[in-house]
């Protein structure tokens, strides 16, 4: 399934992204949060393919969330709230309404 998405092109990527993504919304939306975390995944993969489609390395990404936490972004820099953290970051999500 990568290499056939790989070879459609960064179009095609791009709008099976935009699909996953909106599948996420709609399951969120409705409260089905197994669908969510299905869906999830499938949104997860088709971004990290248009990642390595684009050249973006994922170490990229996770110092631009870095970046955007010491200024101030929905990521909290304390580390605080008991969920994982990573490089500082508190990654918890946030009570969900699924």
């Amino acid at each position: 399934m990568t290499a056939r998405l790989l070879r459609a092109g960064q179009a095609k990527m791009s709008k099976k992204l935009a699909e996953e993504a909106i599948e996420v919304v709609i399951d969120a939306m409705n409260g089905q949060a197994d669908a969510v975390v299905r869906e999830s995944a499938d949104l997860i993969y088709n971004l990290a393919v248009l990642w390595v489609s684009c050249g973006v390395k994922p170490r990229d990404v996770w110092a631009e969330m870095d970046r955007r936490a010491t200024g101030g972004s929905v990521l909290h820099a304390s580390g605080a709230g008991g969920g994982p953290t990573s490089g500082g970051l508190n990654y918890s999500s946030p009570k969900a309404v699924c």
